[in-house]
């Protein structure tokens, strides 16, 4: 979110500075806090999982040489794929 701010400052544009720092900063602690109210399990599982997520990503990137792939979602072409289905 800060880059994004960072982004549109630089395009001219001034956001809204509730949205863009103040909620995610919430929103971060919120997590942060429940986080540390896991059980180990639960934290030794969610390591795991991260860590496949790391790997998978590193096939994906080619070792990270290459971008990550973006996810867009684009309403007109889903539209448009329905009406030609």
């Amino acid at each position: 979110m800060i880059a994004h701010l960072v982004r549109e400052r630089r395009h001219g544009r001034t956001p809204n500075l509730l949205s863009y720092l103040a909620m995610p900063t919430v929103g971060a602690g919120v997590s942060l806090y429940l986080l540390t109210r896991l059980d180990d399990v639960a934290l030794q599982i969610g390591g795991v999982w991260l860590g496949i997520g790391v790997v998978y990503l590193a096939v994906l990137t080619k070792g990270f040489r290459r971008p990550a792939p973006e996810m867009t979602f684009d309403d007109d072409t889903a539209a448009t794929d329905a009406v030609t289905a």
